[in-house]
């Protein structure tokens, strides 16, 4: 069946809408499977200081190094990950479960910023920085670990054929952080086990959910069209304006608007040569004036 441009427009709304996120969460059973390892007390926690890596001792659910502390509380199915360190500048925390990945396990990534093509099921490989999340699946059920949105360190994983690695990267810039008399709340840690019956994508889905509560989600489906991917920074005041009338043209009718998003190229720079951001190029002109008319 032939279908028009609009058509396939209207109806890719609708497919985006069906996938959208609900706002609830629905009440968690306690993780059996892969990803509750990381719901108890690490097997090993160090802390990497400005001066070299050390591992710390254990006294209950806290971890003493040096002067610095990595309490690892266990609450509601999770994890709370914590550090005091009054006078040491801390640069990294890791923590490690012992855990068996599954023989047949492959394991998907998530990425820093976003996936530039290279999000994909692998085997297990200690290697593989797994940013954020990741999702284990052994061909029969599928497990998901994360920690919670917001966190205050950069968080990866590390699946190993026996251990689990955590590292939460809690530099200030480059430098350790110091905090005085102050408790960084690094992250919370969470997990979920999938069923026979649950896809992976499904239960993917379901560990997203988790791990942001309240995510800020607009009241509509956005759409529309982003010129860098087909101009790639070689665009200007009229292609704009022509883009725009496009999107138009291919939406009339519906009551939610598209986007047009201007990227890279309108500022003074040029094309994908950064700021600043504060002046357009001379071919785009007066910015607020041109997106009156595309509006």
């Amino acid at each position: 069946m032939k279908v028009s441009r609009r058509e396939f427009t209207i109806q890719a709304l609708g497919v985006g809408a069906a996938f959208g996120l609900g706002n609830g969460i629905q009440a968690l059973a306690a993780p059996s499977g892969f990803g509750a390892h990381v719901l108890r007390i690490p097997n090993t926690v160090s802390v990497e200081f400005e001066e070299a890596t050390e591992r710390a001792t254990r006294s209950g659910t806290s971890w003493g190094v040096k002067d610095a502390v990595v309490e690892t509380l266990p609450r509601n199915n999770s994890l709370v990950i914590r550090l005091r360190t009054p006078s040491s500048a801390v640069r990294r925390v890791r923590l490690v479960w012992n855990a068996s990945a599954p023989a047949s396990a492959r394991i998907l990534n998530d990425h820093w910023e976003r996936g530039y093509g290279d999000l994909a099921w692998q085997p297990v490989n200690s290697e593989r920085v797994l940013p954020w999340y990741t999702v284990v699946y052994d061909g029969k059920v599928a497990s998901g670990l994360g920690v919670l949105t917001q966190p205050a360190a950069l968080c990866s994983w590390r699946i190993a054929p026996k251990e689990i690695h955590l590292v939460c990267d809690v530099r200030s810039g480059q430098n350790g952080v110091r905090l005085g008399q102050r408790t960084l709340d690094i992250a919370t840690v969470v997990a979920l086990s999938g069923t026979r019956h649950e896809s992976p994508f499904v239960l993917t889905k379901r560990l997203c959910q988790l791990l942001c509560s309240a995510p800020l989600l607009p009241g509509h489906a956005v759409y529309g069209s982003n010129d860098w991917y087909f101009n790639y920074g070689k665009n200007s005041r009229e292609q704009t304006l022509r883009d725009a009338g496009i999107m138009t043209e291919l939406t009339a009718g519906i009551a939610n608007r598209p986007y047009c998003v201007i990227d890279g190229g309108w500022q003074e720079t040029g094309g994908a040569g950064g700021g600043p951001w504060d002046r357009p190029a001379a071919k785009f002109g007066d910015m607020a004036d041109l997106a009156r008319k595309m509006r």
